[in-house]
């Protein structure tokens, strides 16, 4: 007695046996359907499925709650005025803070060298000064670089 095998999972590759595609097709075709209408009711959502035959005659449809209502929705949306802010913007507004605060702290580091630097030329900073000056020109060169 031969052991039932039960089900398999069948790859998706183009068939090599032509006469084999019909049948394939309607089994398949079948299986979509059926998982179409499923997803529809377990989430609420509505869906429409259009398959065209092997033989290009026959076109095959499903749509819930009609396909026609589904595709007319795809082409011409509705237009949102209810929709809720996208979850980018309170990021974009704690960068935005955050690139505040930096230029702040930056201003005043500026007007620190310049009382320091009454002459208007570099000559009179001490090396530390220098220094502070050159990481603040690399940094405000990062953040252009950025931007």
């Amino acid at each position: 007695m031969r052991k039932p095998t039960g089900r398999k999972k069948t790859k998706i590759e183009k068939m090599k046996n032509q006469n084999n595609l019909p049948a394939t097709f309607s089994k398949r075709c079948d299986g979509l359907f059926k998982k179409a209408s499923e997803f529809s009711t377990l989430y609420g959502v509505e869906i429409a499925i259009v398959v065209f035959s092997p033989s290009k005659t026959i076109v095959y449809s499903i749509g819930h709650p009609c396909v026609l209502s589904v595709v007319d929705k795809f082409l011409n949306p509705p237009p949102d005025t209810n929709s809720p802010q996208p979850l980018t913007k309170p990021y974009q507004n704690k960068d935005v803070t955050k690139m505040d605060k930096l230029i702040e702290a930056e201003e005043k580091r500026a007007l620190r060298l310049q009382s320091t630097n009454t002459k208007g030329s570099y000559e009179g900073l001490n090396y530390f000064q220098l220094q502070e000056l050159s990481d603040t020109l690399e940094a405000k060169l990062k953040m252009t670089e950025k931007v």
